[in-house]
């Protein structure tokens, strides 16, 4: 059964499944008026197409957030420093609580492959390998960017 909780920052606004849905809460006014009625958000992909975004209004200011990050502040608790988002498989549409969690870009263990076709077992190894940085390798590889230490980078079996 999916559960809900307020999003982190707009309690009694907005509210994130476990399965990876934003509803934005009816609103009343003081007379207990409906001014907007509730609604399941469509999450769209950012611009690269790899994670997904909802706009999310507070007093009046619209804000993109990726959906993956309200989840698991719901459902996890903060993000700790110098952790990121992770997800568990390759599809970055998934953003159930049980597809994702917090780590290091060095803890994620998919292989890699350069443009050239050299293959390592890890990002961090492709950064060390490589003399890139696993930031940018990892930005690359979902998708977010185009090319990391001179060179191209994507996930292989």
């Amino acid at each position: 059964m999916e559960r809900w909780r307020d999003v982190v920052g707009y309690e009694g606004l907005y509210r994130v499944s476990d399965l990876g849905s934003v509803l934005r809460v009816i609103q009343r006014d003081a007379d207990g008026k409906v001014v907007q009625k509730a609604k399941l958000l469509r999450a769209s992909p950012r611009n690269t197409g790899v994670r997904f975004v909802v706009t999310l209004r507070k007093a009046g200011l619209l804000t993109g957030v990726y959906v993956d990050r309200i989840v698991l502040a719901a459902f996890v608790g903060p993000c700790p420093n110098g952790q990121t988002v992770l997800h568990g498989g390759r599809d970055f549409a998934d953003n159930s609580v049980g597809n994702l969690s917090y780590g290091c870009l060095s803890d994620d263990r998919r292989r890699v492959r350069r443009s050239d076709g050299a293959k390592f077992v890890s990002i961090a190894e492709a950064a060390r390998c490589s003399g890139g940085h696993e930031s940018g390798i990892w930005h690359v590889c979902n998708g977010e960017a185009e090319r990391a230490g001179g060179w191209g980078w994507e996930y292989c079996d």
